[in-house]
């Protein structure tokens, strides 16, 4: 979770997507509260 990710952190969830199958999903801490506040509504 963080405020935003830099180009690094996309490259090493593409890295390790590409070793292992498994997907890294990069989340904002403004992503996760627009979702609770839309959950709210």
């Amino acid at each position: 979770m963080a405020f935003g990710y830099t180009g690094d952190a996309e490259a090493e969830c593409g890295a390790f997507h590409q070793k292992t199958g498994w997907i890294i999903k990069l989340i904002t801490v403004q992503e996760i509260l627009d979702e609770q506040f839309m959950q709210k509504m």
